[in-house]
């Protein structure tokens, strides 16, 4: 056990002890917020003014409570490891330091780094097949994503077995050196989340409606603004974890903490803001264009008879509000 704390400093040892327990209040919190989102998600989700069908309102239910319950999980199991050190070896810094880098520590460790690298992967999952149902189940779209998703589990599960064969010798890695794993685990992450985003996004905003772009474009504004939300809630906490482990920066613990409910906290957002029906495509000139009416997309500034992206049929606003719909829930 004295291996673990040769050569660190005592302003070293408390500042890791302060920000492991810091880190697990500030994930507290977050999970605060992440269970009143979860909570009134599902109350929309099976509200009695919600036409979506049977089936797809519970596989919505069963992938939201799967991701909960995993982000729940691993805030129970940080909490463990608090109480272990904290209360049961504390209150000295050098005790509690000594208490969670043990190996004693490893099943804990090992199961709250699985609950949150499944529940990234599963949020992963669910971009790319959003993606791949506005493309028309066109694989080759979503080619990019999913190699990326490959790629970043493969760096995920070095990393979790880096960090954990470093308990007992040199703990605390990942914040102080050895982050190359993590630091490609976490840039695929954040490289499928872009990509996917971007391929939903770009025909939205580079298609035109017969009366031009602007007013497909307020069309869409609810779509485009949920999009927005939710993909650069995610990508934003990606983007500062990366920052904090390419400075080896000790309080890194809290970007990653925060991420843990993120994760979750992106997709049950989308799902309660279309349960609201916030979703719904909006036309500029309100009851004019009905939901019997039919429009034409085609790129702007390109004529119709180049255009790759749409066919030549019409569409019904019926129909794009449905597939809205469908590809944010």
């Amino acid at each position: 056990m004295s291996d673990t704390t040769d050569g660190l400093s005592s302003d070293f040892i408390r500042r890791i002890c302060d920000e492991y327990l810091n880190a697990t209040f500030v994930e507290s919190f977050t999970h605060g917020m992440y269970t009143f989102i979860f909570i009134v998600a599902l109350t929309k989700l099976f509200s009695k003014h919600n036409t979506q069908k049977f089936i797809h309102r519970n596989v919505l239910f069963l992938v939201l409570f799967v991701m909960y319950t995993l982000a729940t999980v691993h805030l129970a199991f940080r909490w463990k490891l608090v109480r272990s050190a904290f209360v049961v070896y504390g209150p000295e810094h050098l005790y509690v330091y000594m208490a969670l880098a043990s190996r004693n520590t490893l099943p804990a460790r090992a199961t709250y780094s699985v609950t949150s690298s499944v529940n990234i992967l599963i949020a992963n999952g669910i971009m790319i097949w959003r993606c791949w149902t506005f493309w028309g189940h066109k694989w080759r779209m979503i080619i990019l994503p999913v190699l990326c998703t490959i790629g970043g589990t493969i760096f995920n599960i070095l990393y979790i077995l880096q960090n954990l064969d470093a308990l007992g010798t040199h703990p605390f890695q990942d914040v102080i050196g050895g982050t190359d794993w993590a630091i490609a685990y976490y840039s695929m992450t954040l490289s499928t989340t872009i990509i996917c985003t971007t391929l939903i996004l770009y025909p939205m905003l580079t298609t035109e409606a017969p009366s031009g772009p602007k007013t497909n474009l307020y069309t869409y504004h609810r779509v485009i603004a949920i999009l927005i939300e939710s993909s650069a809630l995610y990508a934003l906490t990606l983007i500062l974890l990366l920052i904090y482990l390419v400075r080896d920066d000790l309080t890194a613990p809290y970007p990653q903490v925060i991420l843990s409910s993120v994760t979750g906290i992106a997709p049950t957002l989308i799902v309660a803001r279309v349960a609201l029906g916030q979703a719904r495509p909006e036309d500029p000139r309100r009851s004019v264009m009905t939901r019997g009416s039919s429009v034409y997309l085609h790129p702007a500034r390109v004529p119709m008879q180049t255009n790759s992206f749409r066919s030549r049929e019409p569409l019904s606003s019926s129909a794009l509000g449905d597939k809205s719909d469908d590809t944010l829930s």
